[in-house]
């Protein structure tokens, strides 16, 4: 097999792994595609030079093995020996450096990537660890499309916060230096130039994007540039906080206008509609369907159909509720509701990217899933789940069998009840903001970081409601 790379020609094999073919080569190790001999899986066998292994081996494997995540590339093995190998997960996709070469990305493409991209950023930074190398050849897909699955790869250059920098690559290196020790800041700069370089086909920010114009983003409205421009200032006083901060802004500036939704609590809960991808669900006799632009999509469940969402840019696409079974991405999962339960409430977290569900009798505990967690309890039986997107993350609104509060939920079991004296009647609602309307006509705000423009009436097809 000839194969260039540091490995000699003859080897074949390294462990129980055959090599198939070079995927990339570096200074540091080469990337092979490879198959497990027993089980027939495939892999990307990370093969480390001399240099490598001394540099860089037990740092990645220390980050790669360790962290779980779906926005992460994991470690599946290892082998130690002359040649010493990391066997990973192969995305199938390519990098996003390959997929910019072929010009700008569209706006909801690019969405999608820093929606990706944040959410494996943010798991790194949540145990403390800076990747501190994010570019677009460090950006993989798991297969082919612009909205399939993306993970961040290559921790050879990660450290944990506050200890001395490793070097990665300059061209989407911080203004600031840090006195050399790293810091979270370094990663989110480094995304919102890989974000500007993906729209604008350029890394360059000289003169405060003087040289930028609508025009050169092809019709991007002027606020994501804004967004940028903040998220790329000099000073890192001026750019987001935080990782979810600068992917929220984003994902709000790219938001296209079919992502406004009014909910009745009296409507049919058994159809729902994906907000980002305009795509929706609806229940047809024992199955659920998820249509879009393309006509049908998939059958997701079978019997009856108690709840539902759908999020079609998240880990977790589907989530189905037909009482004594929870369906998540097609997955069973055993639900306790009372067999004459009517409502089943389930939702979707945007960024988090997994499902929110009632599956205990009582309906005052909620569970995430696909992991089949415990995440927060509340005080009274829930009848309707919805999820929202803010600075802070996701925020989980909860409307009791009452109807009379609304419970706003946030990870660490951070709950706010906010009371709706005359009953709640409807939500008018985006992927990142929530208005209530009593049953006076009255509307309450209870998230909202920009006014929500444009009319809630008519947005869906009779069809098509909540």
């Amino acid at each position: 097999m000839g194969m260039s790379g540091t490995l000699p020609d003859h080897v074949t094999q390294l462990g129980p792994y055959h090599l198939k073919r070079l995927l990339g080569a570096g200074a540091f190790a080469d990337v092979y595609e490879a198959v497990h001999t027993t089980s027939g899986h495939p892999f990307a066998l990370k093969v480390f030079t001399p240099i490598g292994a001394e540099a860089g081996f037990v740092r990645e494997l220390a980050v790669s093995f360790a962290h779980h995540h779906p926005n992460l590339v994991e470690t599946h093995d290892l082998g130690y020996g002359a040649h010493p190998f990391l066997a990973l997960h192969l995305a199938r996709g390519g990098t996003l450096r390959a997929r910019m070469a072929q010009g700008r990305l569209q706006p909801q493409a690019l969405r999608h990537v820093v929606l990706e991209v944040g959410r494996g950023l943010h798991a790194l930074h949540e145990r403390g660890i800076v990747h501190g190398d994010v570019k677009p050849e460090n950006v993989l897909f798991d297969e082919d499309g612009d909205f399939a699955q993306a993970r961040v790869a290559d921790y050879g250059a990660s450290c944990v916060r506050g200890t001395a920098q490793r070097a990665g690559s300059p061209a989407y290196g911080t203004p600031e230096t840090n006195g050399g020790l790293s810091t979270f800041a370094q990663d989110n700069y480094a995304l919102a130039l890989v974000a500007f370089e993906a729209i604008t086909g350029t890394r360059s920010i000289k003169d405060s994007f003087a040289n930028v114009t609508d025009h050169d983003v092809r019709g991007l409205e002027s606020r994501v540039l804004g967004k940028l421009r903040r998220a790329l200032a000099v000073s890192p006083r001026l750019r987001f906080p935080s990782t979810v901060a600068l992917v929220h802004a984003l994902d709000q500036a790219l938001a296209g206008p079919h992502e406004l939704a009014r909910v009745s609590l009296d409507n049919d809960n058994r159809t729902r509609r994906c907000l980002a991808s305009g795509a929706f669900a609806v229940r047809r006799g024992d199955k659920v369907e998820i249509r879009d632009a393309y006509g049908l999509r998939e059958h997701i469940a079978f019997g009856p159909v108690l709840d539902l969402a759908i999020s079609l840019s998240t880990p977790t696409s589907s989530v189905v509720h037909g009482g004594s079974t929870l369906w998540v991405n097609g997955q069973a999962f055993a639900s306790n509701l009372e067999a004459t339960s009517r409502t089943g409430p389930c939702t979707i977290r945007r960024f988090a990217g997994d499902a929110i569900a009632v599956v205990d009798a009582d309906r005052r505990t909620l569970r995430s899933f696909p992991a089949n967690r415990y995440w927060a309890r509340v005080d009274e039986p829930l009848r309707a789940l919805f999820s929202v997107f803010t600075t802070q993350g996701d925020i989980v609104l909860g409307i009791p069998e009452s109807g009379t509060s609304v419970y706003l939920i946030s990870d660490r079991e951070k709950i706010t009840r906010a009371p709706v004296p005359r009953g709640v009647s409807r939500m008018h609602m985006s992927l990142h903001d929530a208005i209530i309307e009593d049953k006076s006509g009255a509307r309450t705000t209870l998230v909202s970081e920009a006014p929500i423009e444009g009319s809630f009436e008519g947005t869906f097809r009779k069809e098509e409601r909540l």
